[in-house]
């Protein structure tokens, strides 16, 4: 799926609610003040853990009650992106309605005890449910309730904000692991280029610093356990990295067609390509030659106009894990050759985390942040870069000319996605 015409789509919507603000220009004056997310986790009892620091959002951050849901903290944090990114646009409520609506979210079923309250809450009915299971009255009546069946899914939060912004489109439910932020916007700038859709409202989000999502990380020996002073335990291309921090948060964006009414309204930025690529090395592991990633980023150059020499900043992967910079380090320089230490590279999971299903998008809603204001957020915590990085990774807040940014996710099970931003759709 890459590049079916050379139109530039444009960004004219922008949402965010992170670790670090709950909205994207909070969001991104935090990043430039080098400000971390990762705190200790007092969401539950995190005795006999070996990791207990997250970027996560307390339910109360977010308007909820203290005991909240995963499920309805993510309902909250994607109806505000939503809401922030739909009024930046000025979309008409027909344009809503007719829009594409791409929702990526965490693929293992949570919570089904609250989804079915939170189908309640939303129809207005008394609770039905208790933590034995199904209400004995409704068991007694016989009667199938065929509404409940969007709410046993994956994809019940899309479903409710469908409803809720009124739009007349099923939502497209995406995971492609830690690129389906990415791979949501992928799927919207290719349904766009095709013709089927003149506008689309993408959405990522995840609250996974659970019990246990902590627990399945750590037994893939992949999260860091700097516990002690937990906003230097995420530290992208340092020698002393030691794996990545658990973050939560959520993007929105409004993309649109530059052949429609978007060219006259104003504009965050313009996607100008996308390219994937599938790494079948290993499940959790990069091909050690960086090829695959090296190969994903050349494919969002196709069709583009742009070289090499063009790119003037990428917004890395950049996990923290000891393994993921190198190989995603080895994947840039056998891409960019000479210019390769000449381009500024940023990692934004140094304050927010690994937000996981959301951090494709996220990282996207960044970079246009970035060609906007024109300075580029820092990676903290870099105090000794590995030496076998040769890169030139952006320590401090750096202002400089750009036009251009390249976004990189990369996913378990080899799902890599890049995305090609630029300021201006005229390169």
């Amino acid at each position: 799926m890459n590049n079916m015409k050379n139109e530039p789509l444009a960004v004219t919507g922008i949402g965010l609610f992170t670790s670090v603000g709950k909205d994207k220009q909070s969001t991104f004056n935090s990043m430039l003040n080098g400000t971390s997310g990762v705190r200790k986790i007092e969401r539950y009892n995190t005795h006999g853990m070996r990791t207990f620091i997250a970027a996560y959002i307390p339910a109360e951050e977010a308007g909820l009650a203290q005991n909240a849901s995963q499920v309805d903290l993510m309902y909250k944090m994607s109806e505000t992106v939503m809401t922030e990114a739909i009024a930046q646009s000025g979309i008409s409520e027909q344009d809503i309605a007719d829009a594409l609506f791409v929702y990526a979210a965490p693929p293992i079923e949570p919570h089904w005890e609250s989804r079915l309250k939170q189908h309640d809450r939303h129809r207005g009915l008394g609770v039905r449910w208790t933590l034995g299971g199904i209400n004995e009255d409704i068991v007694k009546s016989g009667q199938p309730d065929a509404s409940l069946l969007p709410h046993c899914l994956n994809s019940s939060n899309a479903v409710l904000l469908q409803h809720d912004f009124n739009i007349k489109r099923p939502p497209v439910v995406v995971n492609t692991a830690c690129a389906s932020g990415a791979s949501a916007i992928q799927i919207a700038v290719d349904t766009i280029q095709m013709g089927y859709a003149k506008k689309a409202i993408v959405v990522a989000v995840d609250a996974s610093a659970t019990q246990e999502g902590l627990t399945r990380f750590s037994l893939l020996s992949a999260m860091s356990r700097k516990n002690e002073i937990p906003e230097l335990a995420s530290r992208p291309f340092d020698v002393d990295r030691d794996g990545f921090v658990m973050g939560e948060g959520a993007a929105a964006l409004v993309i649109e067609s530059t052949q429609e009414s978007a060219i006259d309204r104003d504009v965050s930025g313009y996607i100008l390509g996308c390219g994937d690529s599938t790494d079948i090395y290993h499940p959790t592991r990069s091909s050690p030659d960086g090829g695959p990633i090296s190969d994903c980023m050349a494919k969002a150059l196709i069709g583009t106009g742009l070289e090499i020499g063009d790119i003037d900043c990428i917004n890395a992967h950049g996990t923290s894990t000891p393994e993921n910079d190198e190989v995603e380090s080895l994947g840039i320089t056998k891409l960019f050759n000479e210019y390769a230490d000449k381009i500024p590279v940023t990692a934004n999971k140094s304050m927010l985390g690994h937000t996981l299903s959301a951090a494709g998008a996220i990282e996207v809603c960044i970079s246009l942040l970035t060609l906007e204001h024109q300075v580029i957020p820092p990676t903290i915590n870099l105090e000794n870069q590995d030496p076998s990085i040769h890169l030139d990774i952006v320590s401090e807040p750096r202002e400089m000319k750009m036009n251009t940014v390249l976004s990189n996710s990369l996913g378990f099970g080899g799902q890599n996605v890049s995305i090609l931003l630029a300021k201006t759709k005229e390169i």
